[in-house]
């Protein structure tokens, strides 16, 4: 019998031993996946539960939707911002906040709604964005650039503002339409990660393209920004935010009061600003929340009241899931 050299039985071995482990590394994989399909499915299962128990405290929250919508002044501020908790029937706790949806920017009401039923941008908005982006602490060259550019992105027409641009910082075309989401402004040109973080907070895409209105009975003092953009030569930031201070209990009760009380009194407002400046709340934002931790999901609604009938216009979800 004619023996094997000890070279080939090694090799044998060698080979052996390689399959061994590749198949191994693909048990080890396939038991790996199988792990992730397996949490992946139950946190979907918890994620769906998640948004019916979420759907559930929006219904009740309605109600108190439009209990805040026929309040004023203070009343309606002592209202607005407080978290409470419901219990649904399961014995799921969910936490509940209305927040004033309009102590933002309207990004959409860069652009004015014609007759034709086209959007567009009017001078006078854009100067406001531009002046609002300058006390938030943009150069007055970098802030009308983005504030031209937010304007081409809403307005109808295909023709760039004198710094705007009609296509968004990856080519692409921009909207053109009302913005769904202010997050829509992140891709403009000239938008870097760090403005945008920056700018986030204070955006807001509401479905109206009225001129921005500023809830003075609401607006905290740390949101002063929103007060002083309506007129930066007569108002400064520091002045803004010393006249919400000062704000009384029961709050300003109408927009002539707000003008004559405080450290703004004896300014006469144009126009324009007094368009600008309400003691009412049209949008209302329903934040509601279920779990904790890394588990938690949150929902975040707009609405807007309407003949005692509260209206959803938009909803979205974030989860730690």
């Amino acid at each position: 019998m004619t023996r094997r050299p000890r070279r080939e039985k090694g090799t044998a071995l060698l080979s052996v031993l390689l399959i061994v482990a590749v198949m191994a590394a693909i048990a080890a994989t396939a038991l790996d996946r199988l792990s992730l399909s397996t949490r992946l499915a139950g946190n979907a299962q918890v994620a769906t539960q998640g948004r019916q128990w979420l759907a559930m405290a929006e219904s009740l929250a309605a109600a108190r939707l439009i209990e805040a919508a026929q309040l004023s002044g203070g009343d309606q501020a002592a209202l607005l911002g407080v978290e409470r908790s419901i219990t649904l029937p399961d014995g799921e706790i969910v936490r509940a906040r209305i927040e004033d949806g309009t102590n933002c920017f309207n990004v959409n009401a860069l652009a004015r709604r014609r007759a034709s039923g086209e959007l567009q941008a009017t001078a006078r908005r854009v100067f406001l964005f531009r002046d609002f982006l300058a006390l938030l602490g943009l150069p007055e060259s970098r802030a009308q650039q983005l504030a031209d550019a937010a304007a081409d992105a809403v307005d109808s027409d295909l023709l760039s503002r004198p710094l705007g641009n009609e296509r968004l910082a990856n080519g692409d075309p921009v909207p053109n339409r009302a913005l769904a989401s202010a997050n829509e402004l992140a891709a403009i040109e000239g938008m870097d990660a760090a403005t945008w973080a920056m700018l986030r907070p204070w955006l807001c895409a509401l479905p109206s393209h009225d001129p921005v209105t500023i809830n003075v009975e609401t607006l905290s003092p740390d949101r002063a920004a929103l007060l002083a953009m309506l007129d930066p030569e007569q108002i400064s930031l520091g002045a803004a935010r010393a006249q919400l201070l000062a704000r009384p209990r029961g709050g300003y009760g109408s927009v002539v009061d707000f003008w004559q009380t405080g450290p703004l009194r004896g300014i006469t407002p144009n126009q324009g600003r007094d368009a600008q400046v309400a003691v009412e709340t049209r949008f209302f934002r329903l934040v509601t929340r279920v779990g904790e931790g890394d588990g938690e999901l949150r929902q975040e609604a707009l609405f807007s009241v309407e003949d005692d009938r509260a209206l959803l216009h938009a909803r979205r979800w974030t989860s730690t899931w």
